[in-house]
């Protein structure tokens, strides 16, 4: 069923790697926020809205800032 690995190449298997690691930090943040958003409303003492408002601006602008550098890299 696997075999179709032993015929990459290095650079494919890094890429295959590479490619695996970006989507299990992708699938973990999910998780990690379900624990870490209540916390922070509740410390922060600020409503829902605002906090989803702020936090989105905020991955917004820092997902642009590391996809501008990724990209000229």
């Amino acid at each position: 069923m696997f075999e179709w690995l032993t015929d990459l190449t290095s650079r494919e298997r890094k890429t295959l790697i590479a490619t695996f690691g970006g989507w299990a930090v992708d699938a973990i943040d999910v998780k990690v926020y379900i624990y870490v958003i209540p916390t922070l409303i509740a410390v922060w003492g600020i409503s829902r809205v605002k906090f989803t408002i702020t936090v989105t601006v905020l991955a917004s602008a820092t997902g642009g800032w590391v996809a501008g550098i990724l990209a000229d890299r």
